[in-house]
């Protein structure tokens, strides 16, 4: 299982317990060392979406949790076109992020979160997302978990 943005490990610390062998990039080399503190069997490396140093790993499964809105719209979409590089013929992908349904949504969210909303980042819109996936060859259902929090779950074909 690759982690994407692994951040401390928390989500990926879940499936270590389980028994899964996990592999966690992230951006940050302080986020990189407190998840080997916390988890010392992952496998960690410098890395991010599009620069994943796995070269000969391939996964049954491929997780982001709150990294994805670090991307514009373009390199989400070659972001996901890069997870069948990296993935097993059955392989999976799960994000969950901050996303919004449509561009409607996007514009009240932002007034509703006001001051705590950062306009530097890149909030994904569900039917792009969508339209990611499907470009890629993936299968996808998208899913509000929360107003603001959806999660997406994909596999090939």
């Amino acid at each position: 299982m690759l982690d994407i943005g692994i951040g401390t490990g928390n989500a990926a610390g879940l499936l270590v317990n389980k028994g899964f062998e996990v592999y966690g990039i992230d951006i940050s080399q302080k986020m990189l060392d407190k998840c080997a503190e916390k988890f010392p069997s992952i496998n960690l490396k410098m890395g991010d979406f599009l620069d994943i140093p796995f070269k000969d790993e391939t996964f049954d499964l491929i997780i982001s949790g709150y990294a994805l809105h670090h991307l514009t719209k373009n390199e989400k979409s070659k972001a996901i076109s890069l997870f069948n590089d990296y993935l097993s013929p059955k392989g999976a992908v799960i994000i969950y992020d901050v996303m919004f349904y449509d561009d409607t949504e996007l514009y009240k969210g932002q007034e509703a979160l006001g001051d705590r909303y950062d306009y530097d980042e890149h909030y994904c819109i569900v039917t792009d997302l969508k339209a990611f996936f499907q470009d890629a060859g993936f299968t996808a259902d998208v899913r509000r978990l929360t107003e603001y929090v959806w999660m997406a779950s994909a596999t090939r074909g």
